[in-house]
């Protein structure tokens, strides 16, 4: 891993910018001091963060002058609570919590303390492809007890431990793949614990994404599928889906197409022929599975999956 160390508000930003997106520091304690260390695993990146006491903000000139497109989780793993805002949304976290925000829209976080942390970088793209509900998670204290969550504070530090030893590109994407596909899970399943304390329309429609999202390999799905689930009329369901900008069947295509492309770009799924992760995303005919994925893409499944073999 890569470390950096600073003495300074004007070093710490520096460090902060360079290790996870531009930003500014507001505040740090006198005699302060502050170590990052990070590594890349391409889609993803993972950091360990130690500190004194500070505010650190990415304002609309941050993002407007150096935009990003990822989200990071934090693992608040020692010093006193922490304290997040974006968005007109406010968060206070201890340690054992974890945060997840998003680096393309201005945030601030203030720590009165000293701190100890573990952090996650994916794109959004990369996170879109087997979760869609991560604005929905930004800035809300996850439980790091849950055992999804759990699960993935153990592989991110082991990780962090075995990184100098992992030399190849390819391995080195591949853990990153699978960091990727733990947040997914730790998130879903976050999200899964508070759904039954929701109500409305908005929650009605997330229930049935999450639904479309855990089911893409039935091939049989279908709204009269997700009304039945659900305990609603077909019409209903398609009023929903309408309100939100598309139709049932559009979202379950543009969900089947892009978990195929997150696949046949992961290294660990390389042995599956392209006709079988037609089927695994449910795809019952290979013309229309390819005919599909060239108009979403601009290229067909083999055109795409090739160079990423050579």
């Amino acid at each position: 891993m890569s470390s950096l160390t600073a003495a300074s508000a004007e070093e710490w930003a520096q460090v902060c910018s360079e290790s996870f997106a531009p930003c500014g520091i507001d505040r740090v304690r006198e005699g302060f001091r502050g170590t990052v260390d990070s590594a890349v695993y391409a889609p993803a990146a993972v950091a360990r963060l130690t500190c004194e006491s500070m505010d650190v903000v990415r304002s609309v000139r941050h993002v407007t002058g150096e935009p990003r497109r990822d989200y990071m989780l934090v693992m608040h793993l020692g010093g006193g609570p922490g304290h997040l805002e974006q968005d007109g949304r406010a968060a206070e976290f201890q340690v054992g919590q974890a945060v997840l925000w998003d680096a393309s829209r201005p945030y601030r976080f203030r720590y009165p303390t000293a701190i100890r942390q573990l952090l996650l970088k994916v794109g959004h793209d990369e996170l879109r492809q087997t979760f869609d509900a991560a604005p929905d998670m930004c800035v809300r204290p996850l439980a790091a007890d849950g055992p999804a969550l759990r699960v993935l504070s153990v592989f991110l530090r082991e990780l962090t431990e075995v990184d100098d030893l992992l030399r190849d590109p390819g391995r080195r994407a591949e853990f990153g793949h699978t960091a990727t596909d733990l947040l997914a899970t730790a998130l879903r399943a976050s999200r899964g614990a508070t759904t039954a304390q929701a109500a409305g329309h908005e929650s009605l429609i997330r229930l049935m994404r999450q639904y479309v999202q855990d089911n893409l390999g039935d091939s049989l799905m279908s709204p009269d599928s997700i009304a039945a689930r659900h305990g609603v009329s077909v019409r209903y369901v398609t009023a929903l889906f309408n309100e939100a900008g598309t139709s049932p069947a559009a979202y379950v295509r543009e969900q089947r197409l892009n978990l195929a492309h997150s696949t046949l770009g992961d290294p660990r799924r390389y042995e599956l022929s392209i006709a079988e992760i037609a089927r695994k995303c449910g795809f019952t005919d290979a013309t229309t599975f390819t005919r599909a994925f060239r108009r979403k893409f601009g290229v067909t499944p083999s055109e795409y999956r090739r160079p990423r073999i050579l």
